[in-house]
């Protein structure tokens, strides 16, 4: 697995800053169109409409406060539960497909 090198900063002090030895993800919003955000390259996912996957660049991206979504260093978490979902979705599709075949 390739980690992406980041060098994303928050430009105000109101958020406060994890200890340099931690690891953990955030979530955060941001407009495409702000500089150092690049789309390297998408990944088309076979059978399923929407659910393409993306390699993401982020180089000196400024984030202000207001673009965190929930707490900082939480986001793994939100992103587990979004898998969550998807496995609940897929299994539901897997047997929805399999019985269409049957009959």
């Amino acid at each position: 697995m390739r980690r992406l090198q980041t060098s994303a900063s928050f430009s105000r002090s109101p958020i406060k800053r994890l200890p340099k030895k931690s690891v953990a993800a955030s979530q955060l919003l941001l407009c495409r169109s702000i500089p150092g955000f690049v789309v390297r390259r998408v990944i088309r996912m076979l059978g399923s409409i929407g659910g393409d996957e993306a390699e993401l660049a982020f180089d000196d991206v400024r984030v202000e406060p207001w673009q965190l979504l929930g707490e900082l260093g939480k986001g793994f978490d939100a992103a587990l539960y979004g898998v969550s979902l998807g496995r609940l979705y897929n299994s539901a599709r897997a047997v929805g497909t399999g019985r269409w075949a049957i009959e």
